[in-house]
């Protein structure tokens, strides 16, 4: 246990000292890549950093940091749940929608599991370097889509979801591949 604690010191220790450098995320590279609010970068203390609080809907945004790995055509997936659930952007979820036993988690924490609030997202916005684009949507749409054609280099990406009441956000995941 100590010579863990102390590798994880240096470790720690090595680390600490890029936490404010650009670590930009590659995009067209083979495959699909899925990005998600844990990889937002800047000022964002209070973001979704859990799925309790993507069930909860918390409101909070921030850009990505990317690496264009080629020029080209790529499509955006902008989501507020991840794919596999299958959910619409609007959607809450009453009870659960995953197999839990409730005996095998803290209490505390049953808000990861079950559950989930609707929000009124009625239009989704992508902004990747100086491109932006817009699109309205409807209740039933589980994904905002769009295809952008970029140059190779490092750039920033940001999402939001918007709607009544107010309601701003950026996506919790987006979903991104080359497609010519």
């Amino acid at each position: 246990v100590e010579r863990l604690r102390r590798e994880y010191a240096k470790w720690g220790d090595l680390v600490s000292t890029q936490v404010d450098e650009a670590s930009p995320l590659s995009l067209g590279g083979p495959g699909e890549t899925c990005l998600s609010s844990h990889d937002w970068r800047g000022d964002v203390p209070e973001c979704a950093w859990s799925q309790g609080d993507i069930r909860a809907g918390k409101r909070c945004n921030s850009y990505i940091e990317v690496k264009v790995e080629r020029d080209g055509d790529y499509r955006f997936e902008l989501r507020r749940w991840p794919r596999a659930a299958g959910h619409a952007l609007c959607s809450g979820i009453t009870g659960t929608d995953i197999e839990w036993r409730k005996g095998d988690v803290d209490p505390t924490h049953h808000h990861y599991y079950e559950g989930g609030v609707a929000l009124p997202v009625a239009q989704a916005k992508l902004r990747i370097g100086e491109t932006e684009r817009t699109a309205a949507l409807s209740s039933s749409q589980v994904a905002a889509e769009f295809t952008i054609p970029l140059r190779a280099g490092n750039t920033r990406l940001q999402t939001w979801l918007t709607g009544a009441d107010g309601l701003s956000l950026g996506a919790y995941y987006v979903y991104c591949s080359r497609v010519s």
